[in-house]
């Protein structure tokens, strides 16, 4: 029986991949960022003689430029890649949901992600480094709190949620300033969501691992 099931995991695991390679959204969308990076970095060695020649810019200036030129391009077409493929992965992936209420991995909240990198305005390096962070979780089988339905602290993380809406929903007329209090009272939310995800997922995985030690 076991093994039975574990064929049929890494056959749902399959089935889920191949629906994200075969929908040309996902398809389209790669091949379009691929396109954008190879021409960006097609023109730069041109851009660059430019600024050297006619704007005489500095050689460090201008090689900062082409360096940043190609190299910026790659990045973005690798994490937008990855978080294409993430999410498609999450969305097809049957076994997203647990049957005691929680996701499966990092459920996809890009644009609370989006939202709150644009707000802390942490820079491209720390951005890609968390962007990239999240993307791997999703295919990590860590159970995360379904706000609604999870049993455990179900009470506490609804009441939670909600002045979390209120608090960000407020944040929003001030956009692209925003209230430091609030936005860190917003991410506060965030932060007992993940914590309480990890604890009530570790909590889970030790009694599983006293039943099957026979303790």
């Amino acid at each position: 029986m076991p093994s039975a099931l574990a064929a049929g995991e890494v056959a749902t695991t399959s089935s889920a991949a191949r629906s994200v390679w075969a929908s040309p959204l996902y398809r389209g969308a790669t091949v379009a960022l691929f396109l954008s990076g190879l021409g960006t970095s097609a023109a730069a060695p041109q851009i660059t003689l430019f600024l050297v020649n006619d704007l005489h810019v500095s050689l460090t200036t201008a090689g900062l430029f082409y360096l940043t030129n190609i190299t910026a391009p790659l990045a973005g077409y690798l994490i937008g890649g990855l978080v294409m493929v993430a999410s498609g992965y999450g969305f097809c992936h049957v076994q997203a949901k647990t049957d005691d209420h929680y996701f499966r991995g990092f459920p996809s909240y890009w644009n609370l992600v989006a939202f709150y990198l644009y707000c802390l305005e942490l820079g491209a390096l720390a951005s890609t480094v968390i962007v990239a962070v999240f993307a791997v979780m999703v295919f990590v089988p860590i159970k995360y709190i379904y706000p609604n339905r999870t049993g455990p602290l179900r009470a506490l993380t609804l009441t939670l949620a909600i002045a979390w809406a209120m608090v960000t929903l407020a944040m929003l007329p001030a956009l692209p300033r925003h209230n430091p209090a609030l936005l860190y009272a917003s991410l506060s939310f965030i932060a007992y969501y993940l914590i309480a995800s990890f604890i009530l997922h570790a909590r889970a995985a030790m009694k599983l691992r006293r039943y099957r030690s026979g303790g």
